[in-house]
């Protein structure tokens, strides 16, 4: 009980401290930069939905079997950094080939492997039982990114290079402050050295990576394609408002997930349906706060642009409560290895959503309340064919 509320109370103060930054972000940049601060972050997380997040999937579903069958986790730093190098001798021969996108890699690949890498390292703290240091580290990363952005503001420095700049250094010190205890931990498993299949990597990967980028494409492309189609003042009102609602339940997700989410590992699946129940009453309570107090809050992080259109953050709860819902219904397949169940089904989540904003643009009804329509109408979808193949809630035969 002592482990949740220490988890609890500081990842409220970390809540505030990410309010702060969007506070920031809509008074130094205008819609339009919004705009295209949301393009870079969604080209980097393309990145690391067609390479980092699969083979984290796999690496984290291997951890417990490795430790139990009392093998080293030496394998899985080996491997880590040859995807790295991967990514780097990938991003080095597109930028040869296509030299206009030199400014554009830049910025992206490095925002790309520190997010991975402090992604990796926070899960694997976390599943190794040290949650309340991950959620400290986490609020110092806090600190740091509104320190950052506000010494580059200060130094006349562009807004969409500075809250970058901000996003990549608090990621980077975050990851050096928790390269000790990594390091410790991995140390401490001594065991005997085995080696990664490739083949098994690669089997397991390829439905998870197409999975991912289908998962990308059906949440976020809308930032990528809109933006250059001259979309970026809708793209940037509708993202900040959003934004603010998923803020509010990644914050509460994130501390439900610290705590509960390694017991989905521990069981093998078994712990899965408790998980859900209880995660369905936190999303219901955190969707009504945000709709009870939309004009207050949107009032207080923005400017008085944004206060028509408070009613989008309840697409930012929504969307974000799906995404949670889906990560422990993935979990759980990829405990059963049935990750391909994950690629078919978004499939269809993904011809909903093209079909979805196809109408919409060729309607010309792309505005600030119909942009997430199409997104939380395939988030749906993806949620409750999971949901109805996990069977955790009637009868199997």
């Amino acid at each position: 009980m002592k482990t949740v509320v220490a988890i609890g109370a500081i990842r409220m103060l970390a809540i505030f401290g990410q309010l702060a930054f969007i506070k920031l972000m809509t008074y130094y940049l205008n819609p339009s930069q919004l705009g295209f601060f949301y393009f870079y972050v969604s080209v980097s997380y393309f990145i690391n939905a067609l390479l980092f997040v699969p083979f984290d999937y796999y690496q984290q579903s291997k951890v417990f079997k490795l430790i139990e069958k009392g093998c080293s986790l030496n394998c899985l730093v080996s491997v880590n950094v040859k995807i790295i190098l991967l990514l780097v001798l990938i991003s080095g021969l597109v930028g040869l080939f296509f030299r206009n996108t030199w400014g554009i890699l830049l910025l992206v690949i490095p925002l790309s492997i520190i997010l991975y890498l402090s992604t990796a390292i926070k899960n694997f703290l976390n599943n190794r039982g040290a949650q309340i240091f991950v959620v400290g580290v986490m609020l110092f990363e806090l600190v740091v990114k509104l320190v950052v952005f506000l010494l580059f503001i200060s130094n006349d420095k562009d807004g969409v290079t500075a809250a970058i700049a901000a996003t990549v250094s608090s990621l980077a010190i975050g990851i050096l402050t928790f390269s000790p205890r990594m390091y410790q931990s991995i140390r401490d498993l001594v065991g005997v050295e085995v080696n990664i299949s490739m083949k098994e990597m690669i089997n397991f990967c390829w439905p998870t990576s197409l999975g991912s980028v289908i998962n990308w494409i059906q949440l976020q492309a809308y930032q990528v394609v809109l933006v250059p189609l001259g979309y970026s003042h809708v793209v940037g009102m509708y993202s900040t408002i959003s934004n603010v609602g998923s803020t509010g339940m990644t914050t509460a997700a994130t501390v439900y997930q610290q705590i509960y989410q390694p017991k989905i590992y521990q069981s093998s699946g078994q712990y899965l349906r408790t998980y859900l129940v209880w995660g369905g009453a936190l999303i219901a309570f955190v969707f009504f706060v945000a709709l009870l107090f939309k004009d207050l809050i949107i009032g207080l992080l923005t400017k008085e642009i944004f206060l028509r259109f408070s009613i989008v953050i309840g697409y930012g709860v929504l969307i974000n409560a799906c995404n949670f819902i889906i990560g422990a219904l993935v979990i759980n397949l990829s405990i059963q290895d049935k990750m391909k169940e994950q690629v078919n089904i978004s499939l269809v989540a993904l011809g909903a959503v093209f079909l979805g904003f196809s109408t919409l643009y060729y309607n010309e009804s792309i505005n600030v309340y119909t942009l997430g329509i199409p997104i939380l109408g395939s988030q749906l979808v993806i949620a409750g064919y999971l949901l109805y193949k996990s069977g955790i809630f009637y009868a199997q035969t």
